[in-house]
């Protein structure tokens, strides 16, 4: 069988078969690489656009606002805050949560929490800002570096693919996709339009992952039919490739998956 020439898809050898032709149950890879692979940001497009135009979100700066608050941020450690409900003296007393209010003759109302109940609440608040919001930071900034790295590879395979003349079919469109997902990580939202983000972003990763692993079969079938001797991009190289960035929307996957959980218990 010879390779066959298609204006999308360059010269390869399951060109000859239509996109709708299967070869051994699997799809073509031209088929892969104009309908199945860009299929997931299209659908990624229309997600975001439906959410986008939802009430929900386009008011999101203004419930932001308005979200319950951590104890941490009532109060401060030896500073006045005039937005606070609690605050600290200089001399590192607490004073009185706004919550409290005076009975007759001064004395407090039952309503009243004593200074060591607020001061072992801040003891608390104050050692979880030390750990948890570090840890969570250091993790975000490593989901985003991988993230960039899944965009480079995508890269490296589009142009590997032009230089041996195979063509890249639709497949800057998954670019386009990643770059989204990148930044709506970023953007700052309601709780509720947070949640319903991050469930977007996870059915990008989902289809992007079962796409890319049917591709992946697709150029492990056809390694020994096609074994492109001579070319500027091997069988092998391209499953490599292929295989990382599928090893990268897993990572993907699970990580959306744990954040669109810890979202929505809260």
């Amino acid at each position: 069988m010879e390779s066959t020439k298609r204006s999308l898809c360059g010269t390869r050898l399951d060109n000859v078969y239509s996109f709708t032709s299967h070869l051994a149950s699997l799809p073509t890879t031209c088929f892969e690489d104009v309908v199945l692979v860009p299929l997931a940001t299209w659908i990624y497009l229309l997600l975001l656009l439906l959410l986008f135009v939802s009430p929900s979100v386009l008011k999101s700066s203004k419930s932001t606002s308005s979200a319950v608050r951590s104890p941490i941020f009532r109060y401060r450690f030896g500073t006045r805050s005039s937005d606070a409900q609690g605050g600290v003296r200089p001399n590192g007393r607490l004073l009185k949560s706004s919550k409290e209010e005076e009975g007759v003759g001064g004395a407090p109302t039952t309503t009243t929490r004593s200074d060591e109940e607020l001061a072992s609440a801040f003891e608390a608040d104050k050692s979880w800002t030390r750990s948890w919001p570090r840890t969570a930071s250091s993790l975000s900034v490593l989901y985003s570096v991988l993230i960039l790295c899944s965009l480079l590879m995508n890269v490296l395979e589009l142009v590997r693919l032009y230089l041996s003349n195979r063509g890249g079919g639709l497949l800057p469109f998954t670019l386009l996709g990643i770059l989204l997902v990148l930044l709506t990580s970023h953007l700052r939202l309601s709780a509720e339009s947070k949640w319903r983000v991050a469930f977007v972003n996870l059915t990008f990763w989902a289809l992007s992952l079962t796409f890319t692993a049917v591709k992946l079969a697709t150029l492990s079938h056809l390694s020994d039919i096609e074994p492109r001797k001579g070319s500027k991009y091997m069988d092998s190289d391209q499953i490599i490739d292929v295989a990382v960035i599928l090893g990268l929307y897993t990572l993907f996957f699970v990580a959306e998956s744990f954040r669109s959980f810890s979202l929505i218990r809260k």
